[in-house]
């Protein structure tokens, strides 16, 4: 997404400098995570109908645009299509809104299209060019701590990656949370650096635990947690964005009506969720990721871990179950890993990496 944003600056500084240049191309951004297939809808018109709800969004117009208007613009006008999160498609539509990309290129072959996914969802693309988005070397990481944190906070920082060699600070999401982390109160200890579960829990903790007056607030660690679990569900099942109307209408357990909006507006106000226009989203992905991997675990015990165990064996949800480690006590480690590993030892190789980096790892795990 960052790329992308780059990407859309660097086009529109383009556009102002050469304002008379009819040969000038517009961007149009799309969050793939809104794709939705309606019934009768091929899987280009389902596209479609995202292009037409950016340009409702920006209000080029007053509603919806007719499918026929969408074909004669593209048919007549070259966009440069910043298509992103691929990977954030729900998992059921993900195949269909790749097919609606690939005709999308075809029926329209003048068109500037830029995909983005995570390279271990990157789907097989003939005749598209592949670009990997390299880590953040030495360098690099210095100009972000420079430009984004206070200068002690950033020459600390450094010095604790370079003695802790963590991988995790070459990935700009990461290095942010680490930042904003340090800047609220130096951690004591550097192990959890190395653990991705455990940076994304820590980051989460320290947003929810105060609200924008800074003041510690109860509620957060309860409702809204016990909301975020219920969201982020919903919003693995369908899409990375939901629309609003349909989340403040979500059940919850044990929540109601005024909690849930109480709920939701506590989330806006810590950053977890972002709200555009009708739709509401976690500000990350890998947010959503975390709060359902607590969901998952909150109902490991209800069902024998039947569902935990479907999910482990889809393989289409590890990015997400990468975050378990964080949700299971010391006391349940051993058990459910000893249950996943037949079935799915990559997954439990990404816990175990996440164990040592904690020094939390079971002796089965050792074994």
């Amino acid at each position: 997404t960052a790329t992308l944003r780059y990407v859309a600056h660097a086009a529109a500084k383009r556009l102002t400098s050469n304002a008379q240049d009819d040969t000038r191309v517009n961007c149009i951004y799309v969050e793939l995570s809104r794709y939705r297939r309606p019934p009768g809808f091929s899987a280009l018109d389902s596209v479609l109908v995202l292009l037409g709800e950016m340009f409702q969004s920006w209000q080029a117009c007053d509603r919806l645009p007719a499918l026929s208007a969408l074909r004669e613009l593209l048919a007549n006008r070259i966009f440069l299509l910043l298509l992103d999160g691929l990977n954030e498609v729900a998992a059921e539509h993900r195949a269909s809104c790749l097919q609606g990309i690939r005709d999308l290129a075809d029926r329209y072959p003048d068109q500037r299209i830029i995909l983005t996914t995570r390279p271990n969802r990157l789907p097989s693309l003939p005749n598209w060019r592949t670009v990997t988005i390299q880590p953040l070397d030495q360098k690099r990481i210095v100009e972000f701590l420079a430009r984004y944190t206070e200068s002690h906070v950033a020459d600390n920082l450094y010095d604790l990656a370079s003695r802790t060699g963590a991988t995790l600070l070459q990935v700009p999401l990461f290095l942010r949370m680490v930042a904003e982390l340090y800047r609220a109160q130096p951690p004591t200890t550097a192990d959890f650096l190395n653990s991705r579960s455990g940076l994304v829990a820590r980051y989460v903790r320290h947003l929810l635990a105060t609200g924008a007056g800074g003041n510690p607030d109860p509620l957060a660690h309860a409702k809204i947690g016990l909301f975020l679990r219920a969201l982020a569900e919903r919003a693995q099942q369908s899409g990375l964005s939901l629309e609003l109307e349909g989340i403040q209408e979500m059940l919850v357990q044990s929540l109601d009506a005024v909690d849930r909006s109480a709920a939701l507006a506590a989330a806006i106000d810590r950053g977890v969720i972002v709200v555009d226009g009708r739709y509401a989203r976690f500000s990350h992905h890998t947010l959503q990721e975390h709060f359902f991997a607590a969901q998952v675990v909150a109902r490991i015990d209800t069902d024998s871990g039947q569902e935990f165990h479907n999910l482990v064996q889809l393989r289409s949800y590890d990015d997400a179950l990468a975050h378990v480690p964080a949700h299971l006590s010391d006391e349940r480690l051993p058990g459910v890993i000893r249950s996943v590993i037949p079935i799915n030892v990559g997954l439990c190789l990404k816990w175990a990496d996440d164990f040592v980096a904690e020094n939390r790892l079971p002796s089965c795990v050792d074994h």
